[in-house]
């Protein structure tokens, strides 16, 4: 006999038994005997059972005992020897129960009514779960010595020790497909009903005590002649022993209640005990910890496979708050249906699938507020995510696709913000290419809903994919195959190169009339200007790896409020800043390292048109240039040198500018500038200078080309080319380019109507082989274009209707060759930055 700690305490044992007694009589348990199959005085059913084991050093009877019936039941039934895992069974019976003290390392709480539970509980074999004794599960799982150690346990010590996969390894979980399909029940039942029982061709597990404690054990056989019952024990040994009807010196047979196997399933996994566990769950950003301790309600008389028979299921833990989850199960288990009270409105449902071949994660949706967001869940940590609020271009990229362990790179291409609709394509983990269908949806752009066509017999697999907007690069959802959910998950592996925007100002920080300016006067740093609504000068500056900050450079009434404004960063240590004062003065500030912004005024009242724009170059790193419209519809301009003072001179006559002109201004060369504006009738004039000669007039369109008041832009990529763009009278945008050696050569970039004749033009070329333009389009859209060494001319909307200010301003700059920075008016006198980095 093993030490006496393998019996259970009579008391507790007794207990036990009524308990489970008092369950089978409330739910109708309770069977008839079974008719008889064998006749004779001497049955056996020894020809079925599979070798005697050995419990040990734990009170693991009632387990043993169990899987011994369920392995003979087998096979008699399918002709299979079985070696099934008694410790899984005596894990997940304990598991499902609330009691602190009754865990997997204690032992005890258990009976005959093991059999019953074996119809909700399926189990794995033995190889999946091996059995462990006592003390090598305190040696060699350390939340066990955790446990074992604790004066008075928490239901999380319980937890740490029960689900350890040094207890349960995972496979068991998903392996788990051998149970009980009916069962019958004894209550005060006598010596001839377990025979009979027994002549029906049943083993019978029935509860004894002995030595002053409780046991549970198999009887597999009788011999009424001589009186005794042929068992089979967990105690050791090759044979089966002997047990006297009455007086047996071993073991009294409990004629309270017995129960025993009628017929078993054939093996089916059942999904449900893949959820059992803790896990890392991630619900839109909202980290958290979830403990399913239990698939089923082992008193009620219904399982859980409707919304009816919802049960308590576990805890989830978030933020050091623990709360209660409730659930039921679809799919055939495999789909999860569970409600986390106190979290949300009242609590939250959570819908998550389980994958059929890795237990080890489950994904799926919820909702809050009617928003449909995803959830993922996982028995490892789940990867860290960068917090970032969503953006429809999150989606733009390449993505891994886990659905239930299919494998698969999700490309999306393009996305429609109104619409939704969505460019995508996917490529199987063979290298195949298959068509995708599908759109995000409109309003809720984080939700991707799309179909993938695997072949003539899956044209059209439908999938919900929900990216969590408030993490980069991370989506979960589901898709249905053959009627059933399965769940799905995605990870971003590369970003597709994409615009990106904020709000720097908010609505009501820009003048009616805008204009803005910019430079980047070092690599890692930029700076932006513009006019604020009572005529101050705002400005804003950034440096990696801070924030934008924003400041004020001159009070309310220093600036025109259709003031143009320039900025050139002639030497890395030093800006210079200017703009046209109410009085149409021409106002100046310098910024040196090391020093404060120092204000001056370069030219009188009067000197400027109050809608002028200007235009500033530094051809050389000690000379500035600058070009404004006077009065009268001159062209203005003065010029500095190093060690002197500014100095003024006319370029062009009066009536040579429209009202509000714009200029562009480049100098491709350290000797040469030139210069475009646009005239009166709406002609593009311009004018160039080469060292050691004087400036010349010339004429790029005629009358009638132009906007007046619309915008013009000017690059010159590549020393020996320039490139002018310009708002055309009919709303087109126009352009012409200049080779050495070559012409001016006119084109057209987008068509009558395609621009907002008062808008601003900015442009840069952040390669040599490319350039790229923005406008503000009809419809008061952001417009953009680009253009690569080899390709053609190609637009594209980057922000939609109605963002854009009327009239339009926009300034542009490239600090790095891969990056291009935008600020533009937005609607409502709003100043908006749209970014761009190449990967």
């Amino acid at each position: 006999m093993p030490s006496s700690f393998a019996l259970q305490p009579l008391a507790q044992f007794t207990r036990g038994i009524d308990d489970a007694l008092k369950v089978a009589v409330r739910n109708d348990w309770i069977t008839d005997i079974p008719p008889v199959v064998f006749l004779g005085k001497e049955v056996s059913l020894a020809a079925d059972q599979t070798p005697v084991r050995d419990q040990q050093d734990r009170g693991t009877c009632w387990a043993f005992a169990g899987i011994a019936a369920l392995e003979a039941a087998y096979k008699r039934k399918l002709g299979v020897s079985l070696d099934l895992s008694e410790q899984y069974l005596f894990h997940i019976c304990k598991a499902h129960e609330s009691d602190f003290g009754n865990t997997s390392l204690m032992g005890f709480q258990g009976s005959s009514d093991i059999i019953k539970h074996m119809e909700r509980m399926r189990v794995p074999e033995e190889s999946d779960a091996p059995y462990m004794t006592q003390s090598a599960m305190l040696t060699g799982i350390p939340a066990a010595a955790a446990l074992n150690a604790a004066a008075s346990p928490t239901q999380e010590q319980r937890d740490d020790f029960e689900f350890s996969p040094l207890h349960i390894p995972f496979a068991a979980r998903g392996n788990a497909k051998y149970g009980v399909k009916s069962s019958g029940v004894l209550s005060n039942f006598s010596i001839a009903d377990l025979e009979n029982v027994i002549r029906a061709g049943h083993e019978v597990v029935v509860n004894v005590t002995t030595g002053g404690g409780g046991h549970v054990l198999l009887l597999v056989g009788f011999n009424s002649t001589l009186q005794y019952f042929i068992a089979k024990n967990s105690w050791g040994g090759t044979d089966l022993i002997h047990i006297a009807y009455a007086n047996d010196p071993s073991f009294t047979i409990n004629m309270g209640l017995a129960h025993y196997i009628i017929d078993v399933i054939d093996p089916v996994v059942d999904r449900r005990a893949g959820f059992v566990g803790q896990w890392d769950m991630d619900h839109d950003g909202w980290r958290g910890r979830l403990t399913l301790r239990r698939f089923t309600d082992l008193r009620a008389a219904n399982d859980t496979f409707d919304a009816g028979s919802a049960t308590k299921l576990g805890s989830y833990y978030l933020s050091g708050a623990k709360h209660d989850v409730t659930g039921w199960f679809a799919d055939a288990g495999q789909t999860a249906h569970l409600h986390i009270a106190d979290i949300g409105e009242g609590g939250q449902d959570f819908t998550l699938s389980v994958y059929s071949g890795d237990v080890a994660l489950a994904a799926g949706d919820t909702a809050w507020q009617a928003i449909p967001f995803g959830a993922q869940i996982r028995r490892t940590p789940i990867d860290a995510a960068a917090p970032e609020s969503f953006d429809r271009t999150h989606w733009l990229g390449t993505w891994e696709l886990n659905h239930d362990g299919w494998r698969g790179v999700l490309t999306v291409d393009g996305m429609d913000a109104a619409t939704g609709a969505a460019a995508l394509s996917y490529r199987r983990s063979t290298g195949e290419v298959r068509p995708v269908q599908g759109a995000a949806r409109p309003g809720q752009l984080h939700v991707l809903d799309f179909t993938i066509d695997f072949g003539p017999d899956n044209s059209a697999q439908p999938f919900t994919l929900i990216h969590h907007t408030r993490e980069h690069g991370l989506a979960s959802g589901f898709t249905t195959w053959a009627g059933r959910r399965f769940g799905a998950v995605a990870a971003k592996t590369a970003d597709k190169p994409v615009w990106r925007s904020f709000e720097l100002a908010p609505v009501g920080s820009s003048s009616a009339i805008p204009n803005s300016a910019s430079v980047s006067r070092i690599p890692n740093s930029m700076e932006t200007w513009w006019v604020g609504p009572q005529g101050s000068i705002e400005g804003a500056f950034w440096y990696d790896g801070g924030q934008w900050t924003r400041y004020q450079l001159a009070p309310a009434g220093s600036a025109a409020a259709a003031s143009g404004i320039a900025a050139v960063s002639r030497i890395p240590t030093s800006m210079e800043l200017w703009w046209i004062g109410p009085q149409g003065t021409i106002e100046g500030a310098f910024w040196y390292e090391g020093g404060a912004w120092t204000r001056y005024q370069l030219s009188g009242p009067g000197s400027a048109d109050l809608g002028s724009g200007i235009a500033v170059a530094s051809r050389i790193p000690n000379s500035m240039e600058l070009w404004w419209a006077g009065p009268d519809g001159s062209v203005e301009a003065a010029f500095w040198y190093e060690g002197g003072q500014w100095t003024r001179y006319q370029l062009a006559p009066g009536g040579s500018a429209g009202r509000g002109t714009e200029f562009a201004v480049v100098s491709r060369i350290p000797t040469s500038m030139e210069l475009w504006w646009v005239g009166g009738s709406g002609s593009v004039e311009a004018a160039f200078w080469y060292d050691g000669g004087q400036w010349t007039r010339y004429q790029i369109a005629p009358a009638g080309s132009a906007a007046v008041g619309g915008g013009v832009a000017v690059v010159s990529r590549i020393p020996t080319s320039m490139e002018l763009w310009w708002v055309g009278g009919s709303g087109s945008v126009e352009a012409a380019f200049w080779y050495d050696g070559g012409q001016w050569t006119r084109y057209q970039i987008a068509p009558q109507g395609a621009a907002l004749p008062s808008s601003g033009i900015a442009a840069v070329s952040r390669k040599p082989e490319t350039m790229e333009l923005w406008f503000a389009g009809a419809d008061q859209s952001l417009q953009g274009a680009f253009w690569y060494d080899g390709g053609q001319w190609a637009r594209y909307t980057l922000e939609g209707a109605n963002q854009a200010d009327n009239p339009f301003a926009v300034t542009a700059v490239s600090r790095v060759p891969g990056s291009m920075e935008l600020w533009l008016a937005g609607s409502g006198g709003s100043i908006r930055d749209s970014f761009f980095y190449e990967l």
